[in-house]
């Protein structure tokens, strides 16, 4: 098992494509850099308790980021994943995932970190992702094949591929809908409110007393300051 971060949004191999047996963790979030992160952790342990560790810095180098993991002999799994992101080396936010690797594929496990998963806490063998708590387990069919282009947060369903163009009820959509975007000002609300193609990136989600952590999380009383996303008397 072979660990690296790749900055480039295209990987190019010399052997041939068959050949080659690798999964290709893509992390997105919502969390500004570096105000809400700088680095990015991922530990990687494999069936026989092989432990590898790689940390990308988020300030070199911003989201989406993706993480190379080569299978070279031995099971193909199940390999356990945690992208942790961090600022100024303190964890917070997280994501576990166990997968197993697909014979002479590229595929790839989407683990984007959200600003909500910081104040919610998954049972047992789940896991916290952009859609809410979710089993740690992925099977092989939502490893979708690498395309050559990273599956951006908001960009994708929760299995890596595109979102469904249907209505939660499985209808089609009104077409009297207008698909352009009226912007306004930006709010903290998980709404591209100014149409520039970011969420609510003019909050600072670990610093603001009123989103502090989340959106609309206001901090109260004695504890009114916003400290890496928790609100306490003072930093």
């Amino acid at each position: 098992m072979r660990l690296s971060f790749l900055a480039t949004l295209v990987v190019l191999f010399t052997g041939c494509g068959g050949d080659v047996t690798e999964v290709l963790i893509v992390t997105d979030s919502d969390m500004p850099v570096p105000g809400g992160l700088d680095s990015l952790e991922t530990t990687v342990t494999s069936p026989d308790d092989e432990v590898q560790r790689a940390v990308a810095d988020l300030t070199d180098t911003p989201f989406p980021r993706r993480l190379s993991v080569l299978h070279d002999g031995g099971a193909l799994g199940p390999f356990e994943v945690v992208v942790s992101g961090r600022l100024m080396g303190a964890p917070l936010v997280s994501r576990r995932a166990r997968f197993e690797f697909v014979p002479g594929e590229s595929r790839v496990l989407v683990m984007h970190l959200v600003s909500s998963c910081i104040t919610t806490s998954c049972p047992g063998d789940q896991t916290c992702t952009e859609t809410g708590c979710r089993p740690v387990d992925v099977p092989p069919s939502e490893l979708t094949p690498w395309t050559g282009e990273n599956p951006t947060l908001g960009g994708t369903s929760p299995d890596g591929g595109t979102p469904d163009s249907g209505t939660p009820d499985g209808s089609t959509p009104d077409s009297s809908t207008p698909d352009a975007c009226s912007p306004t000002a930006e709010q903290c609300n998980g709404v591209d409110d100014d149409c520039d193609g970011m969420v609510d990136e003019d909050f600072d989600l670990m610093t603001d007393p009123d989103n502090c952590g989340s959106c609309g999380n206001t901090c109260r009383g004695r504890n009114d300051m916003c400290c890496l996303g928790t609100c306490e008397r003072r930093c």
